[in-house]
């Protein structure tokens, strides 16, 4: 079990044209926003996640993007940020496959033009905890509906921003925080 942060994400060069040719979002030099681009990842990474085979939850504001994964017992909980900053947590997962389960992400996003930096700009940090991390720990103390909408109201305490937008992708309804399980 194991936990990935990565400080960049880059987008192919076709990716980019695509973006920069959109009606998204841009500054006054013509840049697309990072709010905009951020939300763009996000949406990648949902349909990444949904064609492995995931039902997907996105939760997201002005500077955050929280998007719960769940597959079987499987949970992945994915946060983007304004800035190109990744990270991602896996629960559920008792024979140590997180770190493919992590690649095979990470080849969707690529065939999408999305790319996870590796090597000295990310962290991987192995838990070794089935109920996950500490980005699904942070999600869970919030007793929210579901560990997306935790994690978010948690970023937002701790100095985030204010409208909560919400959009789904083929996922479940309902759903109970790791804290409420526990407790249960």
């Amino acid at each position: 079990m194991s936990s990935y942060a990565s400080k960049t994400v880059r987008a192919s060069a076709t990716l980019l044209q695509l973006i920069r040719e959109s009606n998204c979002e841009k500054d006054a030099l013509g840049n697309i926003s990072a709010d905009a681009e951020r939300r763009i990842f996000s949406n990648i990474a949902g349909q990444s996640l949904s064609e492995l085979g995931y039902g997907v939850i996105l939760e997201s504001d002005a500077t955050h993007s929280v998007l719960e994964a769940s597959r079987g017992h499987e949970k992945l909980l994915i946060l983007i940020e304004n800035g190109g900053k990744i990270t991602s947590d896996h629960a559920g997962i008792s024979d140590g496959g997180c770190e493919a389960r992590q690649r095979q992400f990470e080849t969707e996003m690529g065939k999408r033009g999305v790319m996870l930096a590796r090597g000295s700009e990310a962290r991987q940090t192995r838990h070794n905890d089935p109920r996950g991390g500490a980005l699904i720990a942070e999600a869970g103390r919030q007793r929210a509906p579901d560990l997306a909408k935790g994690l978010l109201l948690s970023r937002k305490e701790r100095g985030g921003s204010g409208e909560v937008r919400k959009s789904l992708f083929e996922a479940p309804q309902g759903g109970t925080s790791r804290k409420e399980k526990e407790h249960a």
